[in-house]
Parts: C-alpha cells; structure tokens; sequence
C-alpha cells in the first residue's frame, strides 16, 4: 500500500491495484501543487468524497470527465447539490 498526502484533506491512496482518491480537492488547493494534477490523477479507479464542501468535492465532476469513467457512481444528496 502507497499513501500520497494531495493537500488539505485529500489523499491517494495506492492498494491491491486499485487508486483511490479520497477528498481530491486540487485546483485552488494552496498546499496542492498544480503541476503534480496529471501524477495524482494518473491510474485512478476510484473518488471517495466524505462530503460535498468544496474543499473536499470541487473536482470530483472534473475528475470522472477527464477519467472518462463510465462506471456507475454513488453520490450524496450534498454532493450532487454542489455541481450546480
């Protein structure tokens, strides 16, 4: 398992095959550099966003759109409610 700190509250977190990042808030993030976006993005299979502050869920949209991820996803009322 590989653990990356991406600033704030976010994380990657490498295991089993799997990337998941947890709360990715990039863009904007002062402790985020914006040069390492495509490293920290780079294989991810999963976003675990604990809730829908800007903080912690601002990129997830931009994030599944760059993925091109297909896959079903699972989003709290809070969180839907922030993309507008």
């Amino acid at each position: 398992m590989k653990i990356t700190w991406l600033g704030h509250a976010g994380f990657r977190i490498e295991i089993e095959g799997a990337v998941l990042l947890v709360d990715p808030w990039l863009s904007g993030n002062p402790m985020f550099p914006a040069e390492r976006r495509a490293e920290a993005l780079e294989g991810a299979t999963h976003v675990l966003l604990t809730h829908g502050h800007g903080d912690h869920a601002s990129d997830a949209v931009a994030i599944a759109r760059e993925r091109g991820d297909p896959r079903r996803r699972h989003l709290r009322p809070d969180v839907l409610a922030f993309r507008a």
